[in-house]
């Protein structure tokens, strides 16, 4: 079964639209096990977002895992460059960790969203953010998947979903 690696891109959109109040310690995997899908390389553009100037640009990093940047401010701001990403899967879904930095607490840790919709062509794709505060206490990454499996059909654990498109493949990432 050919599993797609969702992008950094949702992740990233929203813990910009967001606080990070939403993040864990620890990813829901302790190393990446899902093989890139290279067909999620390229250029997203988050449909919710309606400044034409702000994408998000997902790379290949290793064999399991991406290289995640959102861009916004005509590409000046690159508000997360190359954060690290890559998926899991709990129960029947899966889920993007991506890394995330907190400068101001030195906290380090990820924030998970979960594929809703994926394009078997890679071109279209619905995430939701893990909307839960508690996560910052959690003890290691099988507490993180086994909150992620208890909550996995409860709607009211997770942000609106948000929508990305891929405007443009980048062919020379292998």
């Amino acid at each position: 079964m050919r599993l797609y690696i969702l992008p950094f891109l949702a992740i990233l959109t929203a813990s910009t639209l967001f606080s990070c109040k939403n993040v864990a310690p620890y990813a829901i995997d302790e190393k990446p096990k899902i093989a890139v899908n290279k067909d999620l390389v390229g250029i997203w553009k988050m449909k919710e977002d309606t400044d034409v100037h702000n994408f998000f640009v997902i790379e290949r990093k290793s064999d399991n895992s991406y290289a995640l940047t959102y861009m916004n401010k005509g590409s000046s701001n690159r508000r997360f460059e190359n954060c690290n990403g890559f998926f899991s899967k709990v129960e029947t879904s899966l889920f993007l960790n991506v890394g995330y930095f907190e400068t101001q607490h030195m906290f380090e840790g990820f924030f998970f969203l979960k594929v809703e919709y994926l394009d078997p062509k890679g071109w279209d794709m619905t995430l939701r953010m893990v909307n839960d505060t508690t996560m910052r206490t959690l003890p290691n990454s099988k507490s993180v998947r086994d909150l992620m499996a208890k909550n996995i059909n409860n709607p009211s654990f997770f942000y609106k979903p948000l929508h990305f498109h891929k405007i443009l493949p980048l062919m020379y990432c292998n």
